[in-house]
């Protein structure tokens, strides 16, 4: 049941083909992405709202996408990099251009973290693709456990993430939660997942707990 879907030699796929014979165009849609979505948080859903309300999803799903379409787990993790570093560099932009400027020092921690986060993003996205079930599930339910965090401290009343995020985040961070299943093959991939993603975010908060340190750590909440 958790076996192979196909054999070794089957064909990756025409967009992942046409990318692995492009690494130029894959490296520059890095940039390109992730800095559009790190703009994104800050010039369209900052200014949505009276209160600033950033999208956590856009800092996860730019460097898996980019990892889903690779040929290789090495050039995932090189994708996902670099697409975190712009997505963290696009948000830094963004929130120069704004009226919520935030604390220039907290970007240095978070630019420290994208160089292991970034890979790390890049080859779960990879492994969204693998023809073993089992893998593609704990990677989509731990990239979905991602986005969930803040939900879970904004349902729980946590002040920082629930003055952070308003109807308009809410909204387009589920979107990139269903587009990530979506990425994921199977139906009941798909369901084991997300109960994976609500073990490790909901049931045992072991990715809230590891947020909050790492905001505690960087400058976030007081």
């Amino acid at each position: 049941m958790w076996g192979p879907d196909g054999p070794p030699d089957a064909s990756p796929g025409a967009v992942v083909s046409f990318f692995g014979q492009r690494l130029w165009l894959l490296s520059l849609m890095a940039v390109a992405v992730g800095l559009s979505a790190g703009l994104v948080s800050d010039l369209i859903v900052f200014k949505r709202e009276d209160h600033p309300g950033a999208s956590f999803g856009l800092f996860v799903v730019p460097s898996v996408i980019l990892g889903v379409v690779t040929v290789t787990w090495t050039r995932a993790v090189g994708v996902g990099l670099t697409a975190h570093v712009f997505v963290v560099l696009g948000h830094f932009l963004g929130a120069r251009l704004t009226e919520h400027g935030q604390d220039s020092g907290e970007y240095g921690g978070w630019l420290a973290l994208a160089f292991f986060l970034g890979p790390l993003l890049g080859y779960l996205g990879y492994l969204i693709r693998s023809r073993w079930k089992a893998p593609r599930a704990v990677a989509t339910g731990f990239l979905v456990g991602l986005i969930l965090c803040p939900f879970f401290f904004w349902q729980q009343g946590e002040n920082y993430f629930a003055e952070n995020m308003n109807s308009f985040t809410i909204a387009f961070d589920v979107l990139l939660m269903v587009m990530v299943l979506a990425l994921c093959r199977g139906i009941v991939v798909r369901g084991v997942a997300v109960a994976v993603s609500v073990f490790l975010s909901w049931v045992v908060p072991v990715f809230p707990f590891l947020l909050l340190t790492l905001m505690v750590f960087i400058g976030g909440p007081e």
